[in-house]
């Protein structure tokens, strides 16, 4: 691979045309010595494609990439990676607010210790309602304090910490090795949702070291007016179950790591269900049953003794429920 530049911001751009510019020069105020943008834009009918090239005559080492037809952000994220000339690259959103202060302090990190392959960042959230909460949510809260104590960043691997796995699945939040998860083939799923899911899986199961931190990178913006497809409840949610196959089946390539992260993986896989189930149309109950049962009934045996020899009880109850219903 040629490395071109230091970092490479690689953004799926629909619809954004009234945020790019905004999160281009925050890039830019970033200030690294020698970073490309990537603005994969997966056929906008809003100006954003304009917009972008009149960005690209203002700020230098932005590629634009022209899809003719829309395939989601998971899809733009892996045609933007392949276009990825920095050493390292980050996944960002185009509606989201960067902060970078900490980002050069990781990279540095990174170009000291060859064996850090990603750093992990917290973040804040952001619903746009006045007096709603902004930060991390409580489990992801509670992950890093329990990794970090009262240290402001640490070096672990998944083998330490099989809880970063259970980590919102979010891909803005990581700074990775580019080579590295080339030679991986490092993908995103093909899902209209959690499409960012399978490839945040793979990037804390195949690094060998994980740099985590306390300090905030991003602001996730969750508005009324934000194209992003979390806000979405109906039929597109069920390609959940597509997402969450697209892991199980990258973690059944890796049957130490599956056994290690089967509790992170099924807990999460449930969760998902649950939520989802509060909130679906009655019309879907039998498609959402269905879809739940294929998920559940493709488990290997082996993680429910895992789970069972854990004390994960309540979980390998819950699924064992499922089956039997079958």
């Amino acid at each position: 691979m040629n490395e071109d530049y230091e970092l490479t911001y690689v953004v799926p751009v629909y619809n954004a045309k009234n945020n790019l510019a905004r999160l281009c020069n925050s890039i830019v105020k970033i200030g690294i010595k020698s970073s490309q943008i990537v603005l994969v834009d997966d056929a906008s009918k809003d100006g954003s494609r304009e917009t972008a090239k009149e960005i690209q005559t203002k700020i230098p080492n932005v590629t634009i990439i022209d899809l003719d037809q829309n395939c989601g952000a998971g899809n733009a994220r892996n045609i933007g990676f392949d276009n990825s000339r920095g050493k390292y690259t980050i996944f960002f959103d185009s509606d989201d607010i960067i902060h970078g202060d900490k980002v050069q302090e990781a990279i540095d990190a990174m170009n000291v210790d060859q064996n850090i392959d990603v750093a992990m960042f917290s973040y804040n959230y952001d619903d746009m309602n006045p007096g709603s909460y902004k930060g991390m949510s409580y489990l992801d809260q509670s992950i890093i304090n329990k990794i970090l104590k009262k240290r402001e960043s640490r070096i672990v691997s998944i083998g330490m910490c099989p809880s970063l796995a259970r980590f919102s699945n979010y891909p803005w939040n990581k700074i990775i090795r580019t080579d590295k998860y080339r030679s991986q083939n490092l993908k995103f799923s093909p899902t209209a949702v959690n499409n960012d899911m399978l490839g945040h899986w793979q990037i804390v199961t195949l690094a060998e070291k994980i740099l985590v931190t306390r300090a905030v990178i991003c602001t996730h913006v969750m508005g009324s007016e934000s194209s992003n497809i979390t806000n979405e409840v109906g039929k597109k949610r069920l390609e959940m179950f597509s997402a969450l196959q697209d892991v199980y089946s990258f973690l059944e390539q890796y049957p130490t790591m599956r056994r290690l992260l089967c509790s992170q993986y099924w807990d999460l896989a449930l969760s998902l269900a649950e939520w989802y189930k509060d909130r679906m149309h009655p019309s879907l109950e039998a498609e959402y049953n269905s879809k739940l049962r294929q998920l559940i009934m493709g488990i290997n045996i082996e993680d429910l003794l895992v789970m069972k020899a854990g004390g994960d009880n309540v979980l390998s109850k819950k699924i064992t429920s499922i089956i039997a219903r079958a």
